[in-house]
């Protein structure tokens, strides 16, 4: 049922691709001077300052170095700044990850149960933190350079951790961000086990808002809760 290792990932990606679409590209090309990478991250700050709720369906693929297999899934998203998030998976399984920055819920229908925790323990993750304010917040844990793709109309950032930084767990990660709008279109990240993770966002609706009540989740009758910390007494259906 603790699935929350593979949700903390989940979640810095959705930061990181906030608000914009991803898809497939190839990392080839020139690396930028300092100066120019300095400009590029702040125009990726700024374009991610504007946007403040969205929604999405999105696509997942991972890939276990250990078994050398991939899985996918596939649901709905929605982000809400500054720190609510839901994803509704509705393949390879149903369930549902909700934070209203306070509290997490992990339901897990077929299980019937549901894992509740302090948000606390969720966003201080290293690896969620590093992506909460958005590009400017990178250079803090991870060293970053960015080329020019001569196969693709755009930069591509690498971020790999500093060695104080080994705590996230991941070993590389990719960023295409497309030229003049300076939108994120594809991320991959690989893990020190050969694991890698994609995630795609289709049919994404940029929102002034949405509905607090989104973003908190209320238990069905003869649904199991555990609790990892004190909470509250959760509503009934």
């Amino acid at each position: 049922m603790k699935r929350q290792p593979f949700v903390k990932f989940l979640a810095a990606l959705a930061f990181l691709c906030l608000f914009f679409q991803t898809g497939v590209c190839n990392a080839n090309g020139i690396l930028l001077k300092l100066p120019e990478l300095q400009t590029l991250i702040k125009k990726m700050q700024r374009r991610f300052d504007r946007v403040h709720a969205f929604e999405a369906d999105f696509k997942q693929e991972t890939y276990s170095g250990a078994a050398q297999l991939t899985t996918s899934g596939k649901g709905k998203l929605y982000i809400k700044k500054p720190r609510m998030m839901r994803w509704d998976y509705s393949e390879p399984e149903r369930q549902s990850f909700v934070t209203d920055g306070k509290t997490t819920w992990l339901y897990i229908p077929a299980e019937k149960r549901i894992l509740v925790d302090d948000a606390r323990h969720f966003f201080d993750s290293p690896l969620v933190k590093s992506f909460l304010d958005g590009p400017k917040n990178l250079k803090k844990y991870f060293k970053v350079r960015a080329k020019r793709d001569s196969n693709y109309k755009g930069f591509v950032l690498i971020l790999t951790p500093g060695k104080e930084n080994k705590q996230l767990e991941i070993e590389k990660i990719k960023i295409w961000v497309k030229k003049d709008l300076y939108q994120i279109e594809a991320v991959e990240t690989r893990d020190y086990m050969g694991n890698r993770n994609k995630v795609t966002l289709e049919n994404i609706k940029v929102k002034k808002t949405l509905p607090d009540d989104l973003f908190k989740l209320t238990v069905p009758g003869g649904v199991v809760v555990e609790k990892n910390v004190d909470s509250e007494v959760l509503p009934q259906k």
